[in-house]
């Protein structure tokens, strides 16, 4: 099944925002949405999938780390108290530390929980941390109300987490404090691509590479029915690519994270114009295999990206074409929200997804 849902917004009001839109943007792009998208169907996504891999790590398939370079207690590390922020206190928790190269770091917190059968990867966006911030990590770091309760709704499900911060940010400023980058300069993802780009492939790896490393490394300490994942904003961009790239990640849920670059009305991230293939071909990737869900969520008047007006000229034809693919694709305006964080609704719907 497929679905497209303006949830409790008028039909009357929604003709006439596919109306303002096609103005802003050029007619045919609304008679034509779909025209960037190469993937006609299914069986053209491995082909998709082997020149994203070989763009991002030179290889047909994925290169993240093959080892964790250090695991650390999880209990609390440099003022980040992080089974308080779960709510409750995890059976097992680590710091997962990768050695990413070119003197960067990253690490990524892995908690369990006594029954659990599923595996979340929570990804966070530009600026922003999961655990109670002091000293040098409070600088700049800020957490989501939304993601948080999310979060700690997931670990009482229970579903074991992979709480995973964007590069040079979140978490991973902490792990790169002593690595002579100006962690506060502007536009610091830019700088990953200029200046610090890894001996093969593309800096995109450098986003990539830590949440596939951490799966790595709890598919082989424990099994899961189920592996998931969640993220807001750049997160939301972050869990797009990894559902493209990883056909182990079942169920993928992006909050405000990622229109089509051609219907974007705010400039792009430099990560997310460095992506070698449309969106529109992502997300049929995050759906090409059977038992597989990618959800697309956007708040109607979101104060950051991604308002309802870049969504809807595309939404309807793709979830059309992708009713067709093995797996189920769904877009979800939020009506009226404002605030750029994933909403009660949006967080109700995933928890229940991840009870099916």
């Amino acid at each position: 099944m497929t679905g497209y849902q303006i949830l409790r917004l008028a039909a009357a009001i929604a003709g006439c925002l596919i109306a303002g839109g096609a103005k802003a943007q050029g007619l045919w792009r609304i008679d034509r949405p779909l025209q960037e998208m190469t993937i006609q169907a299914p069986s053209d996504i491995a082909a998709r999938r082997q020149q994203l891999s070989q763009f991002i790590w030179g290889s047909d398939t994925p290169q993240p780390p093959s080892t964790v370079t250090r695991v650390s207690p999880g209990n609390s590390e440099n003022g980040q108290q992080a089974p308080g922020y779960l709510g409750r206190t995890p059976e097992t928790s680590v710091w997962l530390n990768f050695d990413l190269g070119r003197k960067l770091w990253a690490r990524v917190y892995y908690a369990t929980f006594p029954g659990a059968k599923c595996l979340v990867v929570v990804n966070a966006g530009h600026e922003e941390g999961f655990f109670p911030p002091s000293g040098f990590f409070a600088k700049r770091v800020n957490s989501k109300p939304g993601v948080d309760a999310l979060v700690r709704q997931i670990a009482a499900k229970p579903c074991d987490l992979i709480l995973n911060s964007m590069p040079l940010q979140g978490e991973n400023r902490l792990a790169n404090r002593d690595s002579g980058i100006d962690l506060d300069m502007p536009d610091i993802h830019r700088e990953l691509g200029k200046n610090l780009t890894p001996a093969t492939g593309s800096s995109l790896r450098y986003f990539l590479d830590p949440a596939l490393g951490a799966i790595d490394h709890a598919l082989r300490t424990r099994d899961y029915e189920l592996v998931a994942a969640v993220g807001l904003s750049g997160g939301g961009w972050e869990t797009t690519v990894l559902a493209a790239l990883d056909p182990r990640i079942k169920r993928s849920y992006s909050v405000a994270g990622s229109v089509p670059v051609v219907f974007r009305e705010e400039d792009a991230d430099w990560e997310q114009h460095e992506v070698p293939l449309d969106y529109l071909d992502l997300y049929a990737m995050g759906v090409g295999e059977s038992g597989r869900k990618n959800f697309q969520f956007y708040n109607e008047f979101d104060p950051c990206c991604f308002k309802q007006t870049s969504v809807m000229p595309w939404a309807a034809p793709l979830s059309q074409r992708l009713a067709t693919f093995p797996g189920e694709f769904g877009v979800y305006i939020i009506a009226m929200a404002n605030t750029h964080d994933i909403q009660p609704e949006v967080a109700k719907f995933i928890l229940n997804d991840l009870s099916k």
